[in-house]
């Protein structure tokens, strides 16, 4: 198995072979993968077509139990082709937020911790750390 930059190109052109065997060559439209970020990741797009009448029909050919199948066999389709992965265990966290509402609330808090703690890293030693408590002193008479 190569190194470094080819194994990851090797790594989304396995993932790309999956879906187009999954879908067929001709319903996928592109796939592009970003190596910029901190995750490297490929977005692929494909027309989702129910392979019993050819139809374009996303309910049937991307639902829940589908889903599933590709989170089952897209792991196995890499190990096959020699990428030690395994499939997610689907919880991502303790508790899932199902109400958007509660979701943006969360999403605010850790954005506010997150610009506090932005703040007093970009400060530094070189802010003056002040009391808010501390009593002004009165300003001088001349």
């Amino acid at each position: 198995m190569p190194g470094g930059e080819e194994k990851t190109k090797s790594y989304f052109q396995a993932c790309h072979d999956y879906f187009a065997q999954e879908f067929g060559q001709e319903n996928v439209v592109s796939a592009k993968v970003h190596l910029d970020e901190t995750a490297p990741h490929m977005h692929l797009h494909f027309v989702p077509v129910n392979k019993q009448n050819g139809r374009l029909q996303a309910r049937v050919a991307m639902n829940k139990a589908k889903i599933n199948h590709i989170h089952d066999a897209l792991p196995k389709f890499l190990q096959e082709r020699g990428f030690d992965v395994q499939r997610g265990s689907g919880k991502t966290k303790d508790k899932n937020i199902e109400n958007v509402h509660e979701y943006k609330v969360v999403q605010k808090k850790d954005s506010r911790k997150g610009k506090r703690a932005e703040n007093v890293d970009r400060c530094g030693a070189e802010c003056k750390r002040t009391d808010p408590f501390q009593k002004k002193k009165p300003p001088r008479k001349w």
